[in-house]
């Protein structure tokens, strides 16, 4: 009998653990469907919102800034479009170094 509460209680404690690493798991999902969400924002902002001057440059601009937030969740994509974007100096200052970082950073496996 004091063998079935000890097992009862063991059971008890890894059903515990496994709902609080649910919970857990659960509320980083979150965060990172709303950090998903800003970025696709962002981007659909780039093409919705009306641009005034120079738009190539401007849509660039916003495009380093978007790639830059991907780039920074780990997303491989966003670092090699950060490097082409760095390579052809659109949006910033063509800068060789940081195009190869970005193309570099791009190609390490996840």
């Amino acid at each position: 009998m004091s063998l079935l509460a000890v097992l009862t209680g063991l059971l008890g404690l890894v059903a515990e653990q496994q709902r609080e690493q649910a919970v857990q798991q659960r509320i980083e999902a979150e965060e990172q469907r709303k950090q998903a969400n800003e970025i696709l924002a962002g981007a659909t902002n780039i093409f919705a919102t009306p641009l005034e001057g120079d738009t190539q440059t401007q849509i660039f601009e916003k495009s380093l800034e978007l790639f830059r937030r991907g780039a920074g969740r780990g997303d491989d994509t966003s670092m090699y479009m950060l490097a082409q974007l760095y390579a052809n100096g659109q949006g910033t200052a063509q800068d060789y170094g940081k195009a190869r970082d970005w193309y570099e950073k791009a190609a390490v496996p996840r």
